[in-house]
């Protein structure tokens, strides 16, 4: 969440780029046509007369000294608004490296150059035979007479055409030991004699990347960077420059806007599968943007991004390349014209959609291709864990050091109950899971958090609750806790008086258990709520069935839902008073199947709760079971990546094959995911406005059912035949996120209560969109 003087910060560089950036210029990006080179310029000569050319340099060298999280702002917010990409060569990738690495007078000569934009640099790195492999480069600079000589060729060197510089990377000591250890990165001036500059043009036609080749260049002594054959530990930091804002955030969400307004366009309102992948890629947006957000709020603290930059990298470039693929799907065939005279008058964008989505390959290579930023992040995996839901407390924050102590004890009690064969004896008991553990939440509190105090309640709410779901899945935990907190707030907040002082002091000190009961049939959102409850006199008798209810077979109590006088109620009712069938599921939890036929219950039976008040619960309970999830993501990894280090094939580790390091990567990338978009949805459940609640919500469902099944189906996979295994814990993992996605609604329920929530609209509208107007 932004502050007040962050959303003011967004607001002021809103107005500027509106102010100083033609909306000539901003409609060429947003449609995805070329920016000219002076187009360009003139954008970089108003951030620089505004001193915001490189707001991340340090301030003496022209920077603005904005924090992390101003920097982050403004980058997407020029982005949002179209404002044209200045060149990150010199500007975010070479001058940092100078401030850090070059000499004074390097700093003196080429910092103000770059700041100014009067130097144009290019990077040569890649090579014919060495892309990603940098360290495989054949350049060569030899040392004469005071100058490095220069020989060899330069691969798809970006915009060298235009560009009056180049820093290189170039092979100085061919002898070295190993590959890395013999390169140096030299700052060349592209007007050197020797300098061929050959354009390769591309299939959309344009020149954009270009052959260099090198004949006996000589290059001055001073324009070594740093120390000889150091380059690679430079390129590395040039390379991991661009941090937080390499997940193009801000692109992506005006690429997402424009794809609306071209499905309106294209009549796509009403096609439920087109909307459905719409949906699923602004849920992927919302929780690219929450990890970033995460980022940002550690920041804030200090710490230094570090391979969740990596994997925002990932995510995000194959968003952008998706994205670009569904504006292609949404206007069909309308794409396909290319070259003069390809212009439809009533869709002049059309044809400059697949010129996007071929462009778009790029962005899973540069900057290290995906495959290189996985093969980053393996190394890294199993250093520490990822982060949870809650944040780390600070000495200034006395709310979270009271919720870290809570889930110390927490994770004590778990210790001491949840180890795997007394999981094992748990279940076999005639309960079907620990009363001790019970006993002991109710001792740590766990079950009133949030309840009113004068029935036994103490302070908290949802994100200590989410704390011990999260704790509780990771544990395999068996107990109804989930049902039963959800059961007892709905009771708080919909409940009469005496209902609740009939209740809730025993669901709060953990002698009573409880259970919403309001799924029929498949559990589908979409499936209408068929149990009645007819007035008979002063009783209610209720007809119907509800099914798989979660911690119905250990519960004393039932919250029942049921249509009553034309519209839904909530009813109270005594376990002894409901004929249920209880059993274990997959997963080893308890359920039960209600069966209401010949259910009588007294006039007093009925909470005072609306629709609305169901609807908040079943939303709560949805966002509490993602935590539960998360929890569940989070030990799966630990266990799969502790066995593939230890696991040994073909005289191997495991995780020393690539390709099951990038199944672990891809593991960690999805359990990363999952704990940004869940807090949000817990965010959601504390605000007023329940669409934006329900959105987050579904999103957060549709995500962490991702999460969920990636996890789960390779934590058995990677552990081969012994993933399957009873007594191995695997198994029991694989089933509890597998009954995870089919709990309050799969992610198709949610994906299209999402879509549902987000209509294909253009401008905020219905009406058909005048195509000629569309970007």
């Amino acid at each position: 969440m932004q502050t007040d003087e962050e959303q003011a910060f967004a607001e002021e560089v809103r107005a500027f780029v509106r102010a100083e950036c033609p909306e000539s210029v901003r409609n060429k990006v947003v449609a995805g046509e070329r920016v000219t080179s002076e187009e360009r310029r003139a954008w970089h000569a108003a951030l620089y007369r505004r001193g915001w050319a490189a707001p991340h340099w340090p301030v003496e060298h022209g920077g603005t000294g904005w924090s992390t999280v101003q920097t982050y702002i403004f980058s997407e917010t020029l982005a949002e608004e179209g404002a044209p990409d200045l060149s990150a060569f010199g500007l975010k990738m070479l001058a940092p490296t100078l401030i850090r690495y070059g000499t004074e007078d390097q700093k003196r000569r080429y910092l103000p150059r770059i700041l100014s934009g009067e130097d144009f640099w290019c990077q040569g790195y890649s090579e014919p035979g060495s892309g990603s492999d940098l360290a495989s480069l054949k350049t060569r600079a030899e040392f004469i007479d005071d100058h490095w000589v220069v020989n060899g060729q330069k691969m798809w060197t970006t915009m060298a055409h235009e560009a009056n510089m180049m820093f290189a990377l170039v092979r100085t000591d061919p002898s070295a030991p190993k590959p890395q250890l013999g390169i140096s990165m030299l700052l060349i001036d592209l007007s050197t004699a020797g300098i061929d500059i050959r354009p390769i043009i591309l299939l959309n036609g344009e020149r954009s990347t270009n052959e260099v080749f090198f004949e006996n260049v000589r290059v001055p002594a001073e324009n070594l960077v740093g120390e000889p054959h150091k380059g690679w530990t430079y390129s590395r930091v040039v390379l991991g420059n661009e941090r937080l804002t390499i997940a193009r955030i801000g692109l992506n969400r005006r690429q997402l806007a424009r794809l609306k307004r071209v499905a309106a366009a294209e009549g796509l309102n009403d096609a439920p599968s087109f909307a459905a992948k719409v949906a699923a890629a602004e849920i992927d947006l919302a929780a690219l943007e929450a990890m970033a957000l995460s980022m940002l709020d550690r920041a804030r603290a200090g710490a230094e991004p570090g391979i969740e930059a990596n994997m925002l990298k990932i995510k995000g470039s194959e968003l952008q390349q998706r994205l670009a693929e569904l504006l292609v799907e949404a206007a069909g065939r309308r794409a396909a014209p290319y070259g003069p005279g390809a212009h439809d008058p009533d869709r002049p964008w059309a044809d400059r959609l697949f010129k996007g989505h071929f462009d778009a390959r790029v962005v899973t290579i540069y900057g290290g291709s995906n495959e290189i930023q996985r093969n980053i992040i393996a190394k890294t995996l199993g250093m520490g864990a990822l982060n949870g839901i809650a944040p780390a407390p600070t000495a200034a924050d006395e709310a979270a050091e009271v919720l870290a102590l809570l889930r110390r004890s927490l994770e004590t009690v778990l210790s001491r109950h949840y180890a795997f064969d007394q999981r094992r004896d748990a279940f076999h008991s005639p309960s079907g899971h620990s009363e001790r553990a019970w006993a002991a939440y109710g001792e740590l509190g766990l079950l009133s958090l949030g309840l009113p105090e004068q029935h036994g309640g103490m302070p908290g709410g949802l994100t200590e609750i989410a704390m011990a779901a999260e704790l509780l899945g990771g544990a395999l935990a068996l107990e109804p806790y989930l049902a039963t907190i959800v059961a007892a707030r709905l009771l708080a907040a919909a409940g009469t008086q005496d209902q609740q002082a009939a209740w809730l002091p025993a669901l709060a000190a953990g002698s009573a258990k409880a259970a919403l009961a309001h799924h029929e049939g498949a559990g589908r959102l979409s499936a209408p709520v068929l149990a009645e409850a007819r007035r008979d006199g002063s009783k209610w008798r209720l007809a119907g069935r509800k099914s798989a209810v979660a911690g119905g077979d250990a519960a004393n109590v039932f919250i029942i839902s049921a249509r009553a006088e034309g519209e839904i109620g909530l009813f109270l009712a005594p376990a002894e008073k409901v004929a249920r069938r209880s059993y274990r599921c997959f997963d080893w939890t308890g359920a039960a199947d209600l069966d209401l036929s010949g259910l009588v219950l007294p006039a007093e039976a009925r909470l005072d709760g609306t629709e609305a008040t169901l609807d908040l619960a079943l939303d709560e309970a949805t966002a509490l079971a993602c935590a539960d999830a998360l929890g569940a993501i989070r030990a799966a990894n630990r266990l799969t990546r502790e066995h593939a280090a230890t696991r040994r094939q073909f005289g191997r580790t495991l995780d020393s094959f690539q390709v099951l390091q990038h199944r672990l990567v891809d593991m960690a990338i999805a359990e990363e995911l999952a704990a940004p978009i869940t807090h949000a949805a817990l965010e959601a459940c504390r605000g007023a406005d329940a669409t934006a609640r329900a959105r987050a919500v579904s999103a957060a469902k549709v995500k962490l059912g991702e999460s969920a099944r990636l996890v789960g189906q390779q934590c058995v996979q990677l552990h081969g035949g012994m993933g399957l295994a009873q007594e191995y814990p695997a198994s029991h993992y694989f089933a509890r996120l597998g009954l995870f996605e089919r709990a309050f609604g799969d992610g198709d329920d949610h994906l299209q209560r999402f879509a549902s929530l987000s209509r294909l609209q253009a401008n905020g509208t219905n009406e058909r969109v005048n195509t000629r107007e569309i970007r």
